[in-house]
């Protein structure tokens, strides 16, 4: 993808591909030891979708490190990210507590939460884009 080819215009592939192959063979390892250590498939799973999480935040502050971008610049996008993520898991949760679990009403709640939450946020960025086209 587009992101690979800031390795390459820095003449920095060897960083990707460490970090890959890192990653690759600690994850295989961690989903094993969990998988072997608990028997439990979905303890496994998740061992195997953090350290996905762990990679990717990894291979962003290696792409911004590599072609000098700034690294506060991604702190402060991913603490945003995190945050909204984590007012909607609150919200969810509470939007759960107040329908129950076995309704539509409770699906159908949460889909509306979710798609105002992201048009907020697609309104906010567009806002944000235009005015610093703008000059404002």
């Amino acid at each position: 993808g587009w992101p690979e080819r800031l390795f390459e215009v820095n003449g920095r592939q060897g960083v990707s591909f460490v970090l890959q192959l890192g990653s690759d063979a600690t994850t295989a390892a961690i989903f094993a030891a969990v998988y072997l250590l608990s028997g439990r498939a979905i303890l496994a799973v998740c061992a195997f979708a953090a350290c996905n999480l762990v990679y990717h935040h990894a291979y962003l502050l290696a792409i911004f490190r590599i072609s000098g971008f700034a690294v506060a610049t991604l702190v402060r996008v991913l603490a945003s990210g995190w945050l909204v993520f984590a007012v909607c898991c609150v919200a969810l949760i509470a939007l759960r507590q107040q329908t129950g679990a076995g309704g539509n009403e409770g699906w159908i709640a949460g889909l509306l939460l979710s798609g105002s939450g992201a048009a907020l946020i697609g309104w906010r960025s567009a806002r944000k884009g235009l005015g610093a086209a703008g000059g404002s």
